[in-house]
């Protein structure tokens, strides 16, 4: 071994080692509120990650990465959400399914009435909700998560965490090994898998907050793989637990229309169907619709945090309106949102199914750029999805939505639009003239050094 290799070795070994210290110190020790802690964190853990990108080639071997990538999944996991409050309602929803309650048939407080009361569901709970006025907006894949955590631990919140954070970590270390697999046989490289593995945006919201984008990718990067294995039963199966974690991939099925044959795709629908039927019988109630879709009227009508061109938007109602025009907005931008998916998908008419994943990518990109409400964890399949593609926009993207948490610092809540404008303008700049730079959905079909790639 030359001594040039020893020195990679060592420096390599030391990088390591402070990337998953500072993912372990933003897990396990910042709350919230702690900006400069955070932040001062997140650009070691971050920096350290783009030092493994572009030496991937160099120092530690493919294994070892993925080895520290799985165990920094694993301790994240043992933590308490400390950059996320969703935890609360997750156990609310999870007590209430093991009392065989829908999360869906009442609003929290309904529980707290004389002659409601439910074990579990008691004041301390309801006030650590930030959901305290709406039904839950989590579906049934998620539902049933929280059930089991809560089965295991009914009284200790920090145990369900723990048993809940275990299932999705599980999930996430699946979509890293989904993903060699699809990229050695899409691009023709396993490497570019470390922009995913290694990303601490993924490992902290997913692993360390328990956001359940990890059940949505593991399910949708199943179905893409069963999909391109011909499997076309169990791929829209996959696919229907995906919408069933998360309603996101319920926009990416009109692409199939055009990579698809016609018949192959009606199938296709049909079993998603049959599927989203299978996942919602346990909860089959004439009130989970009704609530369900009043919960996210008011999640697109009345929550607004790190948005782009809906701020603008808002802005110009300010000025014509004289008051904040979310009400109308809000409805307005998901029109916008469906005709532009529609459009996508005429756009890429004479398709191959490899375009798939970056139609979805193309597909989200559209969505949160359109949204009202972009916290952090929004953009997390992006990531896995770019892999597929040359554009990278999304790790950029990763990288600067930190800042979103610098509003978390004012009391009362208000947000720096400054921070916001400077994320915008930099991850769009960068998405602008990477489409110019390559074909609009092509993906990447020749194999690339990972560095060259990103």
């Amino acid at each position: 071994m030359s001594k040039v290799q020893v020195k990679y070795d060592i420096l390599s070994v030391f990088i390591l080692i402070l990337w998953l210290s500072s993912i372990l110190g933003l897990a396990f020790c910042v709350g919230q509120k702690d900006f400069n802690w955070i932040v001062t964190l997140y650009i070691v853990a971050f920096a350290g990650y783009m030092y493994f990108i572009f030496r991937s080639d160099q120092g530690l071997s493919f294994t070892t990465l993925i080895i520290a990538a799985f165990v920094a999944r694993a301790a994240a996991g043992i933590a308490f959400p400390g950059l996320s409050d969703d935890i609360y309602r997750f156990v609310w929803d999870g007590r209430l399914y093991l009392e065989g309650i829908s999360a869906f048939e009442q609003l929290p407080l309904f529980y707290l009435l004389e002659g409601n009361q439910i074990k579990g569901l008691d004041q301390f709970l309801f006030d650590q909700l930030n959901s305290q006025e709406y039904f839950s907006i989590y579906p049934t894949v998620g539902q049933w998560i929280f059930a089991f955590s809560a089965w295991i631990f009914p009284e200790s919140i920090y145990g369900f965490s723990v048993v809940m954070k275990s299932i999705l970590s599980l999930m996430d270390m699946g979509s890293i090994l989904i993903l060699i697999f699809l990229l050695k046989e899409i691009i023709g490289s396993k490497k570019r898998v470390l922009l995913y593995a290694l990303n601490p945006l993924i490992i902290i919201e997913l692993s360390g907050n328990g956001h359940l984008e990890a059940a949505m990718i593991f399910f949708l990067l199943l179905s893409i793989v069963l999909l391109w294995k011909n499997r076309i039963w169990w791929s829209a199966m996959a696919m229907a637990a995906a919408i069933a974690s998360k309603l996101l991939p319920l926009m990416f099925l009109p692409f199939l229309l055009v990579l698809l044959p016609w018949r192959k795709v009606m199938r296709y629908y049909l079993f998603v169907g049959m599927g989203l039927v299978f996942f919602a019988i346990p909860f089959y109630d004439l009130t989970l619709l009704e609530n369900l879709g009043d919960s996210l009227s008011l999640y697109f009508q009345r929550f607004e945090f790190n948005a782009s061109v809906y701020y603008v938007i808002r802005w110009v109602g300010f000025q014509y309106k004289g008051y904040n025009i979310i009400q109308s907005a809000g409805p307005m931008l998901g029109i916008m949102v469906f005709l532009s998916i529609w459009i996508l998908t005429w756009w890429n008419r004479n398709g191959y199914l490899r375009n798939f994943p970056t139609l979805c990518l193309w597909g989200m990109t559209i969505y949160l750029s359109l949204s009202s409400l972009v916290h952090p964890w929004y953009i997390t399949p992006m990531i896995a999805l770019c892999l597929f593609s040359d554009y990278r926009f999304p790790i950029l993207w990763s990288f600067v939505i930190i800042g979103s948490y610098f509003n978390y610092t004012y009391e009362p809540f208000s947000e720096n639009l400054w921070i916001v404008a400077l994320e915008y303008v930099l991850v769009f700049g960068v998405m602008i003239f990477e489409i110019k730079k390559f074909n609009f959905t092509r993906p990447a079909l020749k194999q690339k050094g990972l560095g060259e790639g990103c």
